[in-house]
């Protein structure tokens, strides 16, 4: 062909050399022979490869692939996944086989990642790839920088810049893609909602990867932002949450292991790669800063605070053995708007009228009352408690509203437990009664107390007698704040026994079997 078209030497050689390398990176002839200026096929089955390219390459008539193959599809259409599938494969072949295990990447791209942070979780989104079931398919909210972003940021020739590594280098156009994708993602504004500053840039990270067919060997260059809320902000969020489905929370030691108890997984390598140790991982994700700290009430004079389950039990509050009743007087109605803002402060499994109240994934305690009276309610006792001693109830646009005391000083009435006591056991049972509010219910709740001999004795003893004997008082005290009490507050009581004019007796009602 090349004498048919009177090809000068050079031209020749040149085709020459370019074919050779295509059968070099095939691997289809030896490279000893080919020091001896020869072309010899490794195998059969190479050379019927090799002439199935060289025959494709000479007739003018030849394609691949049908003229559409490569045009833009829609995200899932299935020339998206033919295309993805044959990107992946090749550049999979060829990160894994160069020979200096540097293959040079396809794409570059630029990502602002923000970290919103509160009250022990992370806020992360759903990937574009999110129906690729088996992956990791969520990411930190924020994300790609554009050529909008580098325009904005004055970056001349912003396509040649983003398809370089030297978009890391404009500062300016990473804050311009972390505000403009944290407002498509949760609808929150910069400066009105949030401020944020640069918390680490990650070491380029390289990876075959890209949602659809924008699949390749890629050099992502990250930017991690802190995110800090204003009020506005914060409810913004709580509002955005409802919306946005994509938005899910993981916990800070699920975002160490990238993956939530229910298998969502977090594409976060390229984030866990820049630290030499699990260590050092587990040390920054504990080290960010809260995104918004919440007003909490309380202190170390007031002490804890039990709320009544029953209409007829008064408030009670301070140090342990020091409790005070106060005299607060609360209708029925009243004690169930306190118990059911409790049982959301305290992470209890509240089941509520989904029409009338949207319980905060966000958590913190809140609830938004989607009914006018019911919201009326809450607001009149949250007034009726900002003029006592005990304003414990926050409210927000007359709508929003948690029990803003630490969760960790508050606790329910004993008349809504019961000790069951069974003499062929070693262990003691505590449950929290079913509680059913006209709009809300709490389902009961069980766990099992570790008591040791000297403390199920005066159980038995005080169960029967209504009292134990003063030289057994200390010992059993210390047994219960060492070992019992933290378990019961799991439930929301507070203590397992109380101390009643020098008399030590059990808080809950108390059943003994057989």
């Amino acid at each position: 062909m090349i004498l048919e078209n009177h090809v000068s030497s050079d031209i020749a050689e040149a085709h020459l050399l370019v074919l050779e390398r295509i059968l070099r990176i095939s691997r289809l002839i030896s490279e000893d022979q080919l020091e001896n200026g020869r072309w010899q096929f490794v195998s059969f089955p190479a050379s019927l490869f090799a002439r199935s390219l060289l025959i494709s390459l000479s007739d003018p008539d030849q394609y691949y692939f049908e003229k559409a193959f490569w045009q833009g599809h829609e995200q899932h259409s299935p020339y998206t996944e033919k295309q993805r599938t044959l990107l992946r494969t090749l550049e999979l072949q060829r990160c894994r086989h160069h020979f200096t295990g540097k293959a040079q990447p396809t794409r570059f791209v630029h990502v602002a990642w923000g970290i919103i942070h509160i009250a022990g979780k992370i806020l992360l989104r759903a990937r574009e790839d999110k129906k690729r079931s088996g992956l990791k398919n969520y990411v930190l909210i924020g994300g790609r920088m554009t050529q909008e972003d580098l325009r904005q940021a004055s970056i001349p020739n912003p396509l040649e810049a983003l398809q370089s590594p030297f978009a890391a280098d404009y500062p300016e156009a990473f804050k311009f893609a972390l505000k403009r994708e944290i407002y498509e993602e949760t609808g929150l504004t910069a400066d009105e909602h949030y401020d944020f500053k640069l918390l680490r840039s990650v070491a380029p990270y390289r990876e075959v990867e890209g949602a659809g067919a924008n699949h390749s060997f890629t050099n992502y260059q990250i930017k991690i932002f802190q995110l800090q809320l204003t009020t506005e902000g914060f409810f913004k969020l709580i509002e955005s949450l409802s919306h946005y489905q994509e938005l899910v929370w993981f916990e800070q030691q699920e975002l160490i292991n990238a993956k939530t108890t229910d298998g969502k997984m977090a594409y976060i390598d390229a984030l866990v790669s820049d630290f030499s140790c699990i260590s050092d991982w587990q040390e920054f994700i504990g080290s960010i800063p809260v995104s918004y700290q919440e007003e909490t009430w309380g202190d170390d004079e007031i002490g804890s605070l039990t709320l009544p389950a029953v209409y007829g039990e008064s408030l009670l509050s301070g140090r342990p053995g020091k409790e005070r009743t106060q005299s607060i007087s609360l209708t029925g109605r009243e004690i169930e708007i306190l118990v059911f803002l409790a049982s959301l402060s305290k992470n209890f499994k509240t089941t509520s009228d989904q029409a009338a109240i949207k319980v905060a994934s966000i958590g913190g305690g809140w609830a938004q009352i989607c009914t006018p009276s019911l919201s009326q309610e809450f607001g009149n006792l949250a007034n009726k408690l900002s003029g006592s001693t005990f304003p414990i109830i926050e409210a927000h646009d007359e709508c929003y509203f948690r029990l803003k005391i630490n969760p960790s000083l508050l606790f329910i009435s004993p008349s809504l437990f019961v000790l069951r006591v069974d003499s062929t056991k070693s262990t003691l049972s505590l449950e929290r009664k079913e509680f059913i509010g006209s709009f809300f219910r709490v389902p009961s709740e069980s766990v099992e107390l570790n008591a040791g001999v000297t403390f199920k004795r005066a159980v038995f003893t005080m169960a029967k007698q209504g009292e134990v004997d003063t030289s057994f008082i200390e010992s059993v005290q210390r047994i219960a704040r060492r070992d019992i009490n933290p378990t019961c507050q799991t439930l929301g009581l507070r203590g397992l026994v109380r101390l009643e004019s020098n008399l030590l007796k059990l808080a809950v009602d108390t059943r003994i079997f057989p």
